[in-house]
């Protein structure tokens, strides 16, 4: 099974303030958000274009709501740490 996914940006606004995004990941995550509500989606670390190391630097999260995303999970088969390595383009 391939760790790579595609998905949609659900929230933007990391608790920890990381620059992370909650990400819903089609085939894995349901669209029903009654089943699946944003609170208990994964948060996603990004790839980012600036330094962060030991406070340098400013996580800034170039990201929307309602971006489709493309991503790896860094944990394998467990899925529970989802990756987003960009943004995928739409009209």
């Amino acid at each position: 099974m391939s760790p790579f996914w595609f998905g949609i940006i659900e929230s933007i606004k990391d608790p920890l303030e990381e620059g992370r995004v909650a990400v819903r990941v089609f085939g894995d995550h349901s669209k029903n958000l009654s089943e699946l509500p944003i609170s208990k989606l994964p948060w996603a670390y990004t790839l980012s274009d600036s330094s962060m190391l030991s406070g340098i630097g400013k996580s800034t999260n170039r990201y929307v709501n309602g971006t489709m995303v493309f991503g790896v999970y860094i944990d394998g088969d467990s899925k529970q740490s989802p990756f987003v390595l960009g943004a995928v383009g739409s009209k």
